[in-house]
């Protein structure tokens, strides 16, 4: 199949001939043959089949013949992205060889702190392979340099339980029996700052740039002094196949929205992760740095990750299915919260009146005060995820919260919320179905998150308990910290 001598169906037919008609013959079996549905590898190997990693390697070397090392990348417990750089001589020759990429690393990869610390119950003993995923090659995010994404395989090449990627390909697998498939959307919220060092009489630490003057939401004042920064991102961008929609200057000082295009699921987090690997490569050249901070500073606007998820299969549109959907996100969404706010810095950004999404469980249209915002039919935006996230782990919770929603026909028991939840009435929320607030706090959510039987399931058990153990190890470390040290600590990795 790799080398297109069969198709899909063929060798499906050619097993079937083989293994159960003359079963069926010797043993005199006299079972009939139904059609299944194609496995979750099967369809896997469908998609991934069409061309060879070779071939799409050579292909793309075509355009882009000064590209000289391959970043090989994966998104870990922490949301820190990490990497292998294979020389592009060196990929070729083992493309040459064999059909993938893959490198030994560590059990311990899935297990460590940004400050590679191992978490307790974690050892250094035993070996992933990290397979590179040629689907997502893209150019950049800096000159000679492209960019895949990686998933980790166990020694038998099966898929490893606690791969992040693997576990929303896996979600998205089972969304597709109930007829579900989607397209989504992120909106990257960034903001530009420069480190002053303590030589002027005030503390040292990460601030807004001197050309940030006058910034504020959709100014066109903003842009004066950033016309050459803002349009090398968008080159960049541009030669890594990502198209913006839009962007434009957001609320808090040197803070810029950028529009992703609508893809698949899993396309659409890959190409979230390559756009902001460029957009803060850009950034680094000019000698200052662009963090995913939930909130860089107390007073104004935070930063967010939103997502717009709608559903394209005809069965998902119907009115009675989506709304089932978003009813089982909205059910789950306190324990989905310690994926999407997954980390103690999150919650500084969870506040109402501040068109962050606000603090209680419910929806509302075109309401950018509630955590779900419907846009218009199965379109809606989720507010309640910011860039610390690890997208793949919070899409997957978020993606397989709503098809049990479908799956059980869940109905949508909270009222349309068109005013700030925080300024009803008590009486007022109660006949909206408005009965309970977001998680306070990392700790409140983590312990909603294990107590959610439904995404322990799916997401699986060891997925659930690695990360819990992960954000305890972190959440006590961070704990150690002042308060502005933590700031300008978190600000150096995201």
């Amino acid at each position: 199949m790799r080398e297109n001598v069969l198709s899909i169906d063929q060798a499906v037919k050619i097993v079937e001939d083989l293994l159960f008609a003359t079963s069926n013959r010797l043993y005199d079996l006299k079972i009939p043959s139904k059609p299944l549905n194609p496995a979750p590898a099967l369809a896997y190997a469908a998609i991934t089949s069409e061309k060879s990693d070779f071939n799409i390697l050579s292909s793309f070397l075509e355009e882009h013949p000064t590209t000289k090392f391959l970043r090989i990348q994966y998104l870990d417990y922490t949301a820190t992205p990490r990497l292998r750089v294979v020389p592009i001589k060196r990929a070729l020759s083992i493309l040459q060889k064999q059909p993938h990429i893959s490198v030994g690393i560590t059990k311990a990869s899935l297990g460590l702190l940004q400050n590679d610390t191992i978490i307790p119950g974690v050892t250094a003993t035993g070996e992933y392979r990290m397979e590179a995923i040629f689907q997502s090659l893209r150019d950049g995010p800096s000159q000679h340099y492209a960019t895949l994404q990686a998933e980790f395989r166990d020694d038998n090449n099966s898929e490893a339980e606690l791969c992040p990627r693997s576990v929303l390909r896996r979600t998205l697998e089972k969304a597709k029996y109930f007829d579900l498939e989607f397209l989504v959307g992120f909106e990257i919220e960034i903001v530009f700052m420069s480190y002053f060092p303590d030589n002027d009489g005030t503390r040292a630490g990460y601030r807004p740039n001197p050309q940030s003057g006058g910034h504020a939401w959709n100014s066109a004042k903003a842009l004066q002094g950033n016309e050459k920064l803002l349009t090398q991102i968008c080159d960049a961008l541009e030669n890594a196949g990502i198209h913006l929609e839009q962007w434009h200057p957001e609320g808090a000082t040197g803070q810029f929205e950028f529009v992703l295009p609508p893809s698949t699921t899993l396309e659409a987090v890959d190409t979230l992760l390559q756009a902001r690997e460029t957009i803060s490569a850009v950034v680094a050249s000019h000698g200052m740095r662009a963090t995913l901070y939930p909130k860089p500073f107390p007073m104004q606007c935070g930063t967010a990750s939103h997502v717009h998820i709608s559903i394209q299969s005809p069965n998902g549109k119907r009115k009675e299915v989506y709304e089932s959907f978003y009813a089982g996100i909205l059910k789950h969404l306190r324990a989905v919260i310690a994926l999407t706010y997954s980390n103690i810095a999150s919650y500084e950004r969870v506040a109402d009146g501040c068109w962050a999404g606000g603090r209680w469980v419910t929806w509302g249209s075109q309401n950018r005060e509630t955590p779900l915002r419907k846009v218009d039919d199965s379109h809606w935006e989720i507010k309640c995820l910011d860039g610390l996230a690890n997208v793949y782990l919070a899409m997957a919770a978020l993606i397989a919260a709503g098809v049990n929603g479908v799956f059980e026909k869940q109905a949508l028991t909270w009222a349309d919320c068109l005013k700030d939840p925080a300024e009803l009435s008590l009486q007022e929320r109660k006949q909206l179905g408005i009965e309970e607030r977001l998680p306070a706090d990392l700790n409140e959510a983590l312990d909603a998150l294990k107590s959610d039987t439904l995404l322990r399931s799916v997401l699986g058990e060891g997925v659930v308990e690695r990360y819990c153990a992960v954000k305890i190890a972190e959440g006590k470390m961070l704990d150690g910290m002042q308060a502005d040290e933590r700031r300008e600590w978190l600000i150096e990795r995201y």
